[in-house]
């Protein structure tokens, strides 16, 4: 699995290197964050890059923020659990071992929205006990 900010996704360059990527280490769950772009283009980039159908996504708002999370379904199972404007967390799970939980993050750089988001996961975390791994951008 890989998480990574990518300030924009837009450029050739960047859907490249990130389409080699997934070739090279064959991901079963790819989240992209700070991605400053809608929806249309979440579809469009994840065929190009070899995920067909199976995603998330928390939209940019303007040109800030955006959260996309691509899985392969062959590899895993994915159980949408939250979506919020700052996160998108999943329960993971693939045969034969016990699930755990995902979050892909792009914390807002607004610190009163980002106390909100802490808050938020602080909160989850004291009703959830399986593995809980949680990464992207935390400003």
């Amino acid at each position: 699995m890989v998480c990574t900010a990518v300030q924009g996704t837009g450029s050739k360059n960047k859907i490249n290197a990130i389409k080699e990527i997934v070739k090279i280490y064959k991901l079963p769950i790819l989240a992209l964050v700070k991605i400053h772009m809608g929806g249309d283009h979440a579809v469009k980039i994840g065929k190009i890059i070899g995920y067909n159908g199976q995603s998330r996504r928390v939209d940019a708002i303007g040109f800030s923020g955006g959260i996309w999370l691509y899985w392969r379904p062959e590899l895993v199972y994915i159980t949408p659990v939250t979506e919020h404007p700052q996160y998108i967390t999943i329960e993971v799970a693939r045969r034969g071992e016990l699930p755990w939980l995902f979050s892909a993050i792009y914390a807002s750089p607004n610190p009163i929205n980002r106390a909100a988001l802490w808050s938020e996961l602080d909160q989850f975390a004291s009703s959830n006990n399986i593995p809980w791994l949680l990464a992207g951008d935390f400003n």
